[in-house]
């Protein structure tokens, strides 16, 4: 199984001004990510934030116009990691059961990544969380694809491709 990272920079090498600041919004949205998983969004306050990552509550304001443009932000950022460790594993030389496992050991083995739980989006400007199940469903589909190869390679037995791969990735809600 090939090991897939999203890891920080790391290394001690200077950083520019604006690698810096990607890497304080990376910061920020792992922060809040996490807030907003064990407090829900409503009830993570802006200030709650900036004190997890000794930042002044302002300071959040030069990444974000407000804490539900930072919602969104996390949502976006939990997609296209979850879309990545999908393409990742998604290799056409592997059975469909192959690709299934190697896509659930790299999530479960990134301690770096962890991801927001999609729960809350009626909390966000319908445009937004509209985009964010659009994203969500493209995700779905490429592990149903998954299913559906292992399927016909004989690798995975299940009568319903489609519901399995859903199954799948809503396991995958709280981790």
């Amino acid at each position: 199984m090939a090991k897939f990272s999203t890891k920080l920079n790391t290394t001690n090498r200077p950083v520019s001004t604006t690698r810096k600041t990607k890497l304080r919004l990376d910061e920020l949205l792992v922060t809040a990510t996490r807030l907003f998983n064990t407090q829900g969004f409503l009830s993570t306050r802006m200030d709650e934030i900036s004190s997890s990552m000794q930042a002044t509550p302002g300071s959040l304001y030069h990444y974000v116009e407000s804490k539900e443009e930072l919602a969104y932000r996390c949502y976006l950022r939990s997609c296209d990691i979850r879309r990545a460790q999908l393409e990742h594993a998604n290799d056409p030389e592997n059975s469909g059961l192959e690709n299934i496992c190697d896509f659930f050991g790299n999530v479960l083995a990134d301690h770096q990544s962890r991801t927001a739980i999609v729960g809350e989006l009626n909390a966000l400007k319908p445009v937004w969380a509209n985009r964010i199940r659009r994203l969500q469903r493209t995700n779905v589909e490429i592990c149903q694809k998954m299913v559906l190869r292992g399927v016909n390679d004989g690798s995975i037995g299940t009568t319903n491709p489609h519901l399995t791969g859903i199954a799948l990735m809503l396991s995958l809600i709280h981790i």
